[in-house]
């Protein structure tokens, strides 16, 4: 059970929430009597504002800061195809899927995560890049069974590339899965084979690795009829996130908040999500990131309240149905205003791994990094 820490403002807060269920309260006859319907919008969701991603780099908009990355990945991965060295070529190629698996998947990666609406010709896009780091993968893979039989000086080199190879082949097929999810029990079956070939990273010792599979492997396991799984492998919701990887590990914790939320425990949820709100101060010390992923908690808390009110009883608990819808309008127009709000998204959706994807990344620095 996670420990709530309240403050002084988050009291009001919890209070509100209170006073809301009390006031839903108060419309139900006494003595037993049915309670008395109350109007309710035809579609909460349709409260639930339109957001928009924080920029991914102050000096490009997302659509050419991506094209360049686009670009070096093509480029890199046209050095692996002319190499004649195995080593060379493995690395390269590896180098290429990273930037592809890491950036362009992002964008529809953090949406998801949050809920948020996903353009159709984003998962198009989606299709092209992951069909581009299957090639990839496909030409490292190839080229890691060239390897000399006996590597010499390479073994250092050669041990290090296998991980990477077994890393990113794992980000990819969980990536695949979650971003493009089957309905059916075949694709519940893929989730679940891609979910534990995860299970290896979230060993790692370098956050960078371990905190991004963790909320992958969440998410996958997540779509299961138990959470419990998922919800073992993500750290309490109330720890601080590792500074290396501040926006993952952000998402994790609001991630957990849903998964509490899907196994019942929607009051829990919500109040967590005012804790997070509340560690926000703490965790983010640039103001524009900090209202960036309040804005996020607020979408993960509207997404929450919408849930909870379709799975309460529509005839007997009308009252509090209303309610959720309230809170819904209440927290629309106080945190997004009339227009749409961005919020913080991941930044990188699977870390650069060492090596030369390092060398490969673009100049500018990403904004959603830790600071």
């Amino acid at each position: 059970m996670e420990a709530f820490v309240v403050g002084n403002r988050r009291i009001g807060l919890l209070s509100a929430l209170a006073i809301g269920w009390m006031a839903a309260a108060s419309h139900s006859v006494p003595g037993g009597s049915e309670p008395v319907a109350i109007a309710e919008p035809a579609d909460a969701q349709r409260s639930i504002p339109k957001v928009t991603l924080a920029p991914l780099s102050a000096n490009e908009d997302d659509h050419d800061f991506l094209r360049t990355i686009a670009a070096r990945a093509e480029e890199l991965g046209k050095s692996a195809s002319s190499a004649d060295d195995p080593i060379v070529r493995c690395e390269l190629a590896l180098s290429a899927a990273n930037l592809i698996l890491a950036h362009q998947l992002e964008p529809m990666g953090s949406l998801m995560l949050l809920g948020a609406e996903v353009d159709p010709h984003l998962q198009a896009e989606i299709r092209e890049a992951l069909e581009r780091s299957k090639v990839l993968l496909d030409l490292a893979e190839e080229s890691f069974g060239k390897f000399p039989s006996d590597p010499g000086d390479a073994a250092a080199k050669i041990k290090k590339i296998t991980y990477q190879l077994e890393a990113l082949r794992g980000f990819f097929e969980a990536l695949r899965a979650y971003l493009l999810p089957q309905a059916d029990a075949e694709g519940m079956r893929q989730s679940r084979k891609a979910a534990s070939r995860l299970s290896v990273l979230l060993e790692d010792e370098n956050p960078s690795i371990s905190v991004p599979a963790a909320l992958w492997y969440a998410s996958l396991r997540g779509r299961e009829t138990d959470p419990e799984a998922a919800i073992s492998v993500l750290d309490s919701v109330l720890s601080d996130p590792p500074r290396s990887v501040l926006a993952q590990g952000f998402f994790a914790r609001l991630l957990r908040c849903q998964l509490l939320a899907q196994q019942g425990g929607h009051a829990a949820a919500l109040a967590l999500l005012l804790q997070v709100e509340e560690r926000c101060d703490q965790w983010f010390s640039d103001a524009t990131r900090r209202d960036e992923a309040i804005r996020a908690a607020t979408l993960v808390q509207m997404h929450v309240l919408n849930a909870w009110r379709e799975r309460l009883n529509g005839s007997a608990q009308s009252a509090e149905r209303q309610w959720c819808v309230d809170r819904i309008t209440a927290l629309s127009k106080e945190r997004f205003g009339s227009g749409e709000g961005t919020v913080l998204r991941l930044g990188l959706a699977i870390p650069l791994m060492n090596g030369a994807t390092q060398n490969s990344r673009p100049s500018q620095p990403d904004r959603n990094e830790g600071r």
